[in-house]
């Protein structure tokens, strides 16, 4: 009997959505929003949920819609997630938009340099991904 050989693209299926690709799905479809329908309809924590909420409203993405915890999308770039730039610090600089490669700045504030490394973390550029050790051992 002949045996088959399974080519490497069926072996391999498609990754599996990210909680913050799920979520940004979840907000493109539904445009108006709250915390608890953005968890319940992602199956994701509503702590996670807030966090990312948080994210977008200080990226200009979203934007209160009537009560305190209800928001509307007002910037729908793609459908891939926006992604969180942060300093040395952690703290929160900006939100790189990976369907246009264009940052935003926080709060309304100058938006961030994206750096090489950066671009390939967010899939825009042809670069390999490198841990940040040897990121930070080039610039040096």
């Amino acid at each position: 009997m002949p045996t088959f050989r399974v080519p490497a693209y069926e072996a391999n299926p498609k990754p599996k959505p990210s909680r913050r690709d799920l979520m940004w799905r979840a907000i493109r479809q539904l445009r108006v929003f709250d915390t608890g329908k953005v968890a319940l309809c992602t199956e994701v924590d509503r702590e996670v949920a807030r966090r990312f909420l948080v994210v977008l409203r200080r990226a200009g993405y979203i934007a209160p819609n009537g009560g305190r915890s209800r928001f509307r999308l007002v910037r729908d770039t793609g459908p891939r997630a926006p992604m969180e730039m942060g300093d040395e610090n952690r703290a929160m600089i900006g939100a790189l938009d990976r369907n246009t490669g264009v940052a935003y700045g926080v709060d309304g504030g100058p938006p961030p340099e994206v750096s090489h490394y950066t671009r390939s973390l967010a899939g825009l550029g042809k670069r390999r991904l490198v841990s940040r050790r040897r990121a930070k051992a080039g610039a040096k």
